[in-house]
């Protein structure tokens, strides 16, 4: 299925979406500061952020996984904000 169907209907759910040429990677989308989150197989957090590439949001492979993502605490949408202002304010090499 197309990301986008996939994305409704695990939000339905409270589930992450996953695909099969990402194995043991499961995106969870929000409209917080995290953005799209990368979760582990038993729905801890890895990294926010994930920013999808032309040939993600074309796919047609997308599926709703099992994983259900750990609840956002307010801590860690602190820490991702910080760290986020922090990379802002970094020059480029």
């Amino acid at each position: 299925m197309n990301i986008r169907d996939a994305i409704i209907q695990a939000k339905k759910d409270g589930l992450c979406i996953t695909r099969k040429s990402m194995p043991n990677s499961y995106f969870y989308p929000t409209n917080g500061v995290g953005r799209t989150i990368i979760c582990k197989e038993k729905g801890s957090f890895v990294v926010p952020g994930w920013e999808p590439q032309l040939n993600d949001l074309i796919a047609t492979n997308w599926k709703i996984s099992t994983v259900k993502p750990e609840k956002i605490t307010d801590s860690q949408l602190e820490r991702w904000s910080a760290d986020m202002i922090e990379n802002l304010k970094k020059k480029p090499d």
